[in-house]
């Protein structure tokens, strides 16, 4: 069942596979899209790391300042500059330019969107800013639209089944602020979204240790796990880099600063590092959680390993202002709210960073790991997504849905009942196929189980709805 209701984006995957190989050579290949594949190539840089940490540095500020830019000429803007030669890079082939136009055509013709997937077995070939892959012939970063969203995905595990949930999400937002980080103007957006909105359920645990956040998780099962707090690398980069140098943690490790004493500058040193590889174990054991927004400075590692065990999560390549985090949570959640995607919500949060801060690049920073096949996080419930005959309904908390008229019969509400059921259980098989569909003939035993018994449940629930109409 295909079900795009007006307004919500559904997206066809365009998958890059990339991997390392010498300094500067990438060897990719186009792994999926709705115009085709391709065999193995290699991707040769124009660019030099040296250029990338220049462009980089650029969008980053000094003393609460924003390089500010009013001219878009890639003569004078060097992201614009580096994402234009690195689609150049990767589109430089007459044949994957070719594919990857037809696949914009055709997915356009069917009002879709195309999602770039990045997939690689390693962060090296990730830790290129593919964000600011720039189309020249259209002037405009992709990673700005919402028809063509950026997606990475570390293939070190299967891909994580998302299945879609009933509003109100749960939000369990969990803060461990360090030095000057504003977390209760963030936490005060998003208790002003629930309220307007009615989508979202928030609960907030403050200046939390690793046991606090262990706790919160076993008491407070939640859809979403947002974090506001800094992360940190093992040693070679980042701000806190080489803070804890006989910690036996590897220079690429991502970690999350807690502990009570992280906002003490003079006592950073006793705040707690916890390394992303304790943090998806820990998140591997809450069974309800589909998405961790990671509002933390030098947290893109940490988001990479957390997507192994969850569908999705967000980080953030490097230090962002405040108030770059405050437009991302605001354009994120209001498009969930809406009943989009994780991918699109992503780039609307990217869109209103970009109008908040006009002319700067921070918009790019936040990097986006999804191991799902799709997005969807909401199932029936979102305000204009249930078909014409539930909009009259409210749907509980119990998942059944009760008629908003007083005059609505018991037969009127179980055929309520079964259908919004149905359509949840249509969504979740949609998914698993289209994860069967990804994955071919190495798909796992347990995802073709789950399709074998959720084709059973729709018939199970066919059969219900038929013998009461």
């Amino acid at each position: 069942m295909q079900f795009a209701p007006s307004g919500i984006m559904r997206y066809r995957d365009f998958v890059l596979e990339i991997r390392s190989e010498e300094r500067g050579v990438i060897r990719a290949r186009v792994a999926a899209s709705p115009a085709g594949d391709t065999g193995e190539f290699l991707l040769r840089l124009s660019i030099s790391p040296a250029e990338i940490d220049d462009a980089l540095a650029s969008i980053t500020y000094s003393s609460g300042n924003f390089l500010k830019r009013s001219n878009l000429s890639a003569n004078y803007d060097p992201v614009i500059r580096i994402g234009e030669r690195l689609f150049h890079d990767l589109l430089h082939e007459s044949m994957i330019s070719r594919l990857f136009r037809q696949a914009q055509d055709m997915v356009q013709s069917r009002g879709e969107g195309l999602r770039l997937r990045f997939a690689a077995h390693d962060l090296e070939a990730l830790a290129l800013p593919w964000e600011f892959l720039f189309d020249g012939a259209q002037s405009s970063f992709l990673a700005l639209s919402l028809r063509t969203p950026i997606v990475r995905w570390l293939m070190r595990e299967p891909p994580v089944v998302l299945r879609p949930v009933a509003p109100p999400l749960r939000i369990l937002v969990v803060t461990a602020e360090v030095m000057d980080f504003e977390a209760q103007a963030e936490i005060e957006i998003l208790h002003e979204l629930a309220s307007r909105t009615g989508m979202f359920d928030v609960q907030v645990v403050e200046d939390a240790t690793f046991p606090d956040l262990r706790e919160a998780l076993r008491t407070q099962p939640c859809h979403i796990l947002h974090f506001i707090g800094t992360g940190a690398y093992g040693s070679g980069r980042g701000r806190w880099s080489k803070v804890r140098p006989d910690d036996g943690i590897g220079p690429n490790q991502g970690l999350l600063l807690m502990g009570e004493h992280s906002r003490r500058k003079d006592k950073l040193e006793d705040a707690e590092f916890v390394p992303a590889t304790e943090l998806r174990n820990l998140i591997e054991t809450s069974a309800e959680l589909r998405f961790v927004v990671l509002q933390a400075c030098d947290s893109e590692a940490v988001a990479a390993e957390l997507a192994q065990r969850t569908p999705a999560a967000l980080g953030v390549r490097a230090k962002v202002l405040n108030a770059t985090c405050q437009a991302m949570a605001r354009g994120l959640y209001e498009a969930l709210a809406g009943g989009q995607p994780l991918e699109a919500a992503v780039t609307a949060g990217r869109q209103a960073i970009d109008r908040q801060h006009a002319g700067t690049r921070e918009w790019g920073l936040p990097t986006f790991y999804m191991s799902a096949p799709h997005g969807i996080l909401l199932g029936p419930g979102t305000k204009g997504v249930l078909s014409s005959v539930l909009e009259s309904a409210t749907l509980e908390s119990s998942g059944s849905l009760a008629l908003s008229t007083p005059t609505a019969t018991a037969n009127q509400r179980e055929v309520q009942r079964l259908q919004s059921l149905l359509e949840i259980e249509s969504r979740n098989l949609d998914s698993l196929r289209e994860q069967q569909a990804f994955l071919g003939s190495s798909t796992p035993e347990f995802i073709l189980s789950q399709i074998a018994a959720a084709e059973q449940t729709i018939a199970d629930l066919e059969a219900q709805l038929q013998a009461l109409q």
